[in-house]
């Protein structure tokens, strides 16, 4: 059985290291000149609190890189990716927040 701290750990293992999941980088943050320091600014956030993680798994986060607000989630799958699953596979998309 997979618990909420199950799930969070996994998902703060993906979004620190970039492994154990498919990373989807939008088009708004690949253009960008800060497209090493917004991926930088996911793995290093660790700031989570109640108005930003009401479900404590890490899931989603919001972030500012050089004024710009960025955001970062994760999706669950099934093995095929074409269902959501809770716990399976993941990925993990970074946009600017104009592109959700």
């Amino acid at each position: 059985m997979t618990t909420p701290e199950m799930i969070t750990a996994k998902n703060d293992l993906c979004r620190t290291t970039l492994v154990g999941c498919k990373v989807l980088i939008t088009e708004g943050v690949a253009r960008s000149t800060d497209c090493e320091e917004i991926i930088s600014a996911v793995r290093l956030f660790n700031t989570f609190n109640e108005d930003n993680d009401p479900q404590g798994e890490h899931a989603f986060g919001a972030f500012d890189v050089r004024r710009v607000k960025y955001f970062r989630k994760f999706d669950y799958f099934d093995k095929n990716y074409e269902y959501f699953q809770e716990d399976e596979l993941r990925v993990l998309t970074i946009m600017r927040a104009e592109e959700y």
